[in-house]
């Protein structure tokens, strides 16, 4: 049966009911929406019913710090979460009574709204690198530079890592997979933390296929200093083979020069 859409959402409500995403009443004025199994945003009513207002999980930092450039996206108080009881599809749930916490974001028009959920939808499907080129295709917030220098930086700056990681790999760095066209370019210390520096070093990142490269950016998989992987606990040992995860993967060789970008990776992204 289809999930009762909210009528009085005029706004967000009619913007994913056009784009054939289904709202999930959760309780009181809160109403929840899912672009994958892991990437859950809810909405909340206001008085008059009308709303623009989206949550995102706190987890998400890094998607986040894309979001927050796109024009018109109200970007959420700096270093301000929002916290409530029932954002129940959340990762991000501290230890104890605190309840789980999201990112909030209001938007100045409709088209923002669609920008913010076209990036969701980009980074659901292929993870931050998919969700940073969606995002270089709209409008960005002007920074010293103009927003479209800016953008044009990124896009090259990106074009170059990917080049220099398929001179390097020559194939996906566990698998050896060769298919360059499927191979993603993944930044081992993440974009939005990464200095400029770091952001285009080839040592900060590993060619590897969809699946991997996924479970990486997500922090599901991590490699340590011998390149051997490791697996979050919070994965059942029983989809391994679904998610094309084997114990004995490594990484084909490895380089000093990755080690602190490794432990970067292990000490903040990894999930134990």
């Amino acid at each position: 049966m289809r999930p009762r859409t909210f009528k009085q959402l005029r706004s967000i409500g009619s913007i994913l009911e056009l784009r054939g995403i289904e709202l999930i009443k959760v309780s009181g004025q809160y109403w929840s929406f899912g672009l994958n199994e892991t990437l859950w945003l809810y909405v909340n009513d206001v008085k008059d019913g009308y709303s623009y207002k989206v949550f995102i999980d706190a987890e998400r930092v890094e998607l986040k710090d894309v979001l927050i450039q796109l024009q018109g996206v109200i970007r959420p108080s700096i270093g301000r979460i929002t916290s409530n009881s029932k954002f129940q599809r959340f990762v991000y749930k501290p230890e104890g009574p605190v309840s789980p916490k999201g990112w909030r974001f209001d938007f100045a028009n409709e088209l923002a709204c669609h920008n913010f959920l076209d990036v969701c939808e980009a980074f659901a499907s292929g993870g931050l690198e998919a969700a940073e080129l969606k995002a270089s295709e709209f409008e960005q917030i002007a920074t010293p530079k103009t927003s479209k220098s800016t953008v044009t930086e990124s896009r090259v700056g990106q074009a170059k890592f990917r080049k220099d990681l398929l001179k390097y790999w020559k194939a996906c760095a566990v698998t050896s997979f060769k298919i360059e066209r499927l191979l993603r370019a993944s930044h081992i210390k993440p974009w939005s933390i990464a200095t400029p520096t770091e952001r285009l070093d080839s040592f900060n990142g590993l060619l590897l296929v969809p699946n991997l490269d996924a479970l990486f950016d997500d922090g599901f998989i991590s490699f340590d200093k011998q390149g051997q992987v490791l697996i979050s606990s919070q994965l059942p040992e029983a989809e391994y083979a679904a998610l094309g995860l084997a114990v004995d993967m490594k990484l084909r060789k490895i380089n000093g020069a990755h080690a602190p970008y490794l432990a970067y990776h292990f000490e903040h992204v990894f999930k134990p």
